[in-house]
């Protein structure tokens, strides 16, 4: 909003350029020694002299500028600007940081439970295990795997800047997560669980935790409660603020071993299924009870 109001024509893409490249040297350095430019940093900088500055220059820092800036860059001189009056212009910019601060976001995470990747549809799986999700046109990831098979670890993980390569659950637990950083910057969050809580993810100041299992609806909750139920009463909560909300929904899925009954009747399609948590019981062609399905292995 600042950069609208005060770039004139001529030095608007010569500045939008040299912030770019400021800000992939400023990425690499905290990638790399795991600091944070703050404001106390950024003073020290103005005041490192050439020499200083110099030995910091490396292959790594030219790499990470091409990495991460040189897309940006392109886009930037590729764009045509419009040519307006000085009246006309500054009228643009000021309209413009107007409508950025009435703009409000409703962005909804829904977070699953023990999917299998070479069960999706999505991802190749002969059997139409996802329907709608074809039919919306998703974007979608085949290659990703979880840091682990357990909610306990998985879950912090998935919120953490370190992610999967480099997981430490001691340090995950230390630093702030991606809600408590949404929080902090003003928008409100929302954890609705179907589950068995957040695993620390959901802690802190700003944000809002809301169990489903509270809610009385007779055809959706109990012990078995149907993931159906993250959506009653939805609108009360995206309704109660203002601010940029960030809803997340945190699943009951096929948690296991009881699978059979983690979705209602009018959805049993691949039959016959597996109706008892002695999976023992249920071999891959017929079961005991007496239905068949295909042992799983659990990941989250």
């Amino acid at each position: 909003m600042l950069l609208a109001l005060i770039s004139p024509r001529p030095i608007v893409k010569p500045l939008l350029t040299l912030l770019l490249i400021a800000t992939a040297v400023a990425v690499h350095f905290m990638n790399a020694y795991g600091v944070i430019l703050d404001t106390s940093m950024l003073r020290n900088l103005l005041h490192t002299d050439v020499d200083e500055a110099r030995e910091l220059v490396s292959r790594d820092v030219i790499v990470a500028v091409l990495a991460y800036a040189a897309v940006p860059i392109g886009l930037v001189w590729w764009s045509q600007l419009i040519r307006s009056s000085p009246r006309r212009a500054l009228a643009r910019r000021v309209l413009a940081t107007w409508n950025t601060r009435a703009r409000t976001v409703l962005f909804v995470v829904i977070v699953g439970e023990t999917v299998r990747a070479d069960h999706l549809a999505l991802n190749g799986y002969a059997r139409d295990t996802t329907p709608e999700l074809m039919q919306l046109g998703v974007v979608n990831f085949p290659d990703v795997t979880s840091c682990g098979t357990a909610t306990e670890v998985s879950l912090p993980c998935m919120f953490s800047a370190l992610g999967r390569g480099h997981y430490d659950s001691d340090r995950i637990r230390r630093e702030e997560g991606l809600l408590n950083v949404l929080a902090r910057a003003g928008l409100h969050v929302v954890w609705r669980d179907n589950q068995s809580g957040c695993k620390g993810v959901c802690d802190g100041k700003g944000i809002e935790f809301q169990s489903v299992k509270r809610l009385e609806v007779p055809d959706l909750c109990g012990p078995d409660g149907l993931d159906e139920i993250l959506l009653r009463d939805l609108e009360t909560t995206v309704a109660s603020d203002g601010r940029s909300q960030v809803i997340v929904m945190h699943q009951l899925g096929n948690h296991g071993p009881a699978y059979f009954s983690r979705y209602p009747q009018r959805f049993r399609r691949f039959v016959p299924t597996c109706d008892t948590a002695e999976l023992r019981h249920c071999t891959r062609r017929r079961s005991s009870t007496p239905t068949t399905m295909r042992l799983p292995t659990r990941t989250t």
